[in-house]
């Protein structure tokens, strides 16, 4: 059977076929995801010494960032989670070190990675009202789209998700 989301389409909601809006809406990666890895996330990875540690916290407005245990969590989830692309799982293990989970109830990552919505993991929909990281998962463009979702926590880190 084939998994079919609503989307909305000119004054109305369609089902959608999931390998459809992949590739109609995720055959690129996202605009921003390049430049939030290369703004946020390689300079977190790249510390090396005081001066870059201090350039890092001034560029990201922060007062402290555990860095090292970035990259210890980094290398925990390689293990875990090594199925993901390495670009998606350092920008887990950022956004874990700026206390994403914890702003989302700490979920389990079975939880996490099968929410419709990441930033509510606890949250039930209907089957047709989006999909997870799993149902996405090994599709044509699935990586795409789990990139897209993932931007969205820095709504959550920022304070911008209500």
């Amino acid at each position: 059977m084939v998994k079919e989301i609503k989307v909305f389409r000119g004054t109305e909601w369609v089902a959608m076929p999931i390998e459809q809006f992949l590739e109609q809406y995720c055959s690129k990666p996202p605009e921003s995801w390049d430049r939030v890895l290369e703004d946020s996330v390689h300079k977190a990875f790249n510390i090396k010494n005081d001066d870059d540690y201090d350039a890092f916290l001034k560029s990201e407005w922060l007062i402290s960032f555990d860095y090292v245990g970035m990259k210890n969590f980094y290398n925990a989830i390689k293990i875990e989670l090594g199925f993901l692309d390495d670009d998606i799982l350092k920008y887990i293990a950022y956004i874990a070190m700026r206390d994403y989970f914890k702003h989302i109830g700490n979920p389990s990552w079975h939880a996490w990675l099968n929410a419709k919505n990441i930033n509510e993991p606890f949250k039930r929909y209907n089957d047709d009202e989006g999909f997870s990281m799993v149902d996405v998962m090994g599709l044509k463009y699935g990586t795409n789209a789990i990139r897209n979702q993932l931007l969205s926590a820095f709504r959550v880190i920022h304070g911008y998700f209500a």
